[in-house]
């Protein structure tokens, strides 16, 4: 006989509930489990991002005299639980965590500094102690390292005459803007440097003044004294700063130059002192325009080459028509081989030749050979002080560093002229036409005035206005060796010595990579941006193999402040 449906149904409905009766610890441990692992991972979410501020906090002070291990150990109690963490015992802490315990230590390995923190804290757990009543709790575990590298940067600062043209002028916004840059960089950590270029160039900070010719390169170059005080910011960067004035043509070849040989100064003496050198390398260049000034020796059999240090052959461009003494220094009795400048500087012609005012419509035609200001004493009863230099570039021919080149006696007998219609003054300096055949193929440091074999970057020259319409000055013309043929040779081969030497720094290995950065402002006449875009080698434009940097272009003063410090920043993000 069958039983009953309902009594069939009772029976089952007493296995289900014995079933579920048996499988509830399970089931609680299960759903238990699932609750601890949860607040676990948010305990653990929470101090991850507590250890990770405390690094990025203290990571900011690297460098500085701050006690960083403190500091973080602070950083870290108030992101994960406030000042309640000081209590070592009880439920005081996030999700009711407690013992937090931090493992801080910092390093500083020749500029490279590292802090490394390493953070636990004990999470009570509620669920899993009823099926396990001897797992009262547990602990969980993060951990974030910051490091930051000591940076060396040289500012190469354009004052040329257009700087102080406009109205109102972007000069006194461009020293503030210069003054911002370098107060966001560590005294006594980071190193800087100043170059002030104008129809020839200054090394303003560190004050190097007389330059010597070759280099010393062991000794200068940026430092780490540029500041002392902070609040607001003082020492002898922003003393130079102060003192500039605008004036004269734009020697950006030379100028580079300078601070190229600053940062190798700079790394043979820290790796002479610590036996490494862990700096992160940047130039940041402002201009206004475009490069119209080139130094050279037009009757040197060699220059100094920056590039490998050493003594480069070069071809005397001084003509037999010239008349002049010294017209090929190699064949004077006088000459020693592979020369010191002190054996030989009554012999080398050194001087700059000016393009004025650059393309597309230069004052007129260049006349002569004019000061190296950063070489020579100022040419009034100031004497030898830099200072001179820093307030006085050229207002006009004959004035600054647009007056007579020396050595003098280099220039015995070559044929002189009034400067004609530029300034009417006549300074008796050498001529260019009629006394050299074309542009020495290499600068003072070793750099080729010639475009690149088979190629013409020049004709790329694009010269942006603020609203943003543009022109091409160099399109189609061609460079012929550097022969004085037209009023462009001299800019066309500032063009070749700025984008050749942009090549040489981006790709040198002797030390950490040099990153460029470029600021060009088109309100004063339009800025080549397609060679500063070059010269920092954006996205790769000249090679994918070579450091990257950023070029700003700046349309308006509003903005200008922000590129500087926005090129800082960039700096300081890679050191981070």
């Amino acid at each position: 006989m069958k039983a009953p449906v309902s009594l069939r149904r009772s029976r089952q409905r007493g296995s289900v509930m014995v079933m579920f009766t048996l499988s509830l610890p399970v089931l609680l441990g299960v759903i238990g489990l699932a609750i601890d692992r949860t607040i676990l991972f948010v305990v653990e979410a929470r101090l991850s991002a507590a250890v990770d501020g405390a690094a990025l906090g203290a990571g900011r002070l690297l460098g500085t005299n701050a006690n960083t291990t403190e500091i973080a150990g602070e950083f870290l109690k108030v992101d994960f639980c406030g000042y309640e963490c000081s209590t070592p015992t009880g439920n005081t802490g996030y999700w009711g965590s407690y013992n937090l315990t931090p493992n801080i230590t910092f390093t500083n390995s020749l500029g490279t500094y590292t802090i490394a923190i390493n953070a636990s804290v004990t999470v009570p757990l509620l669920f899993m102690r009823t099926v396990l009543p001897q797992t009262t709790s547990t602990t969980v575990y993060a951990s974030a390292t910051a490091v930051r590298r000591s940076t060396r940067t040289v500012m190469v600062l354009d004052r040329s005459g257009s700087m102080t043209a406009g109205s109102p002028p972007a000069f006194p916004v461009m020293q503030a803007g210069a003054e911002a840059f370098a107060a966001d960089f560590l005294p006594g950590t980071d190193e800087i440097g100043l170059v002030m270029l104008q129809s020839s160039a200054i090394v303003a900070y560190p004050t190097t003044y007389p330059l010597v010719y070759p280099p010393v390169m062991t000794t200068g170059g940026p430092d780490t004294s540029f500041d002392t005080s902070s609040d607001p910011p003082v020492g002898p960067l922003y003393t130079a700063l102060t003192n500039m004035t605008g004036g004269g043509g734009t020697a950006t070849a030379e100028a580079l130059s300078l601070a190229y040989i600053g940062l190798q100064q700079a790394h043979n003496r820290d790796l002479a002192a610590n036996g490494v050198d862990n700096m992160l390398n940047s130039i940041m260049l402002f201009t206004d325009g475009v490069p119209d000034t080139i130094a050279v020796s037009p009757n040197a059999p060699v220059v100094w080459d920056i590039a490998s240090n050493s003594w480069k052959g070069a071809t005397s461009v001084v003509t037999a028509a010239s008349h002049c003494t010294y017209a090929n220094v190699a064949t004077n009795p006088g000459w020693i081989s592979n020369p010191t400048w002190a054996s030989n500087a009554s012999l080398m012609m050194m001087g700059t030749m000016v393009a004025p005012g650059g393309p597309p419509n230069p004052w007129d035609t260049p006349y002569g050979l004019f000061l190296l200001a950063g070489y020579y004493p100022s040419p009034s009863s100031s004497g030898n002080a830099l200072t001179y230099w820093e307030a006085n570039p050229a207002t006009n021919w004959g004035t600054g560093d647009l007056s007579q080149s020396k050595p003098s006696n280099a220039l015995s007998g070559c044929l002189s002229a009034a400067l004609g219609a530029g300034g009417g003054s006549n300074l008796g300096n050498f001529t260019l036409n009629g006394n050299v055949s074309r542009v020495p193929a290499f600068t003072i440091y070793g750099v080729s005035t010639d475009p690149p074999a088979g190629s013409s970057p020049y004709q790329g020259a694009k010269l942006v206005q603020p609203d943003g319409s543009f022109t091409t000055p160099y399109a189609g013309v061609t460079y012929s060796s550097g022969a004085l043929t037209n009023v462009n040779t001299i800019p066309i081969a500032s063009w070749n010595a700025v984008d050749n030497l942009g090549t040489t720094i981006r790709s040198q290995t002797a030390m950490n990579q040099i990153t460029i950065y470029s600021i060009g402002f088109s309100g004063d006449g339009g800025v080549d941006a397609y060679l500063l875009t070059r010269l920092a080698n954006q996205g790769g434009v000249v090679s994918s193999t070579q450091s990257l940097g950023q070029y700003i272009q700046v349309d308006s003063l509003s903005q200008l402040t922000n590129a500087f410090q926005l090129v800082a920043s960039y700096i300081l993000h890679l050191s981070r």
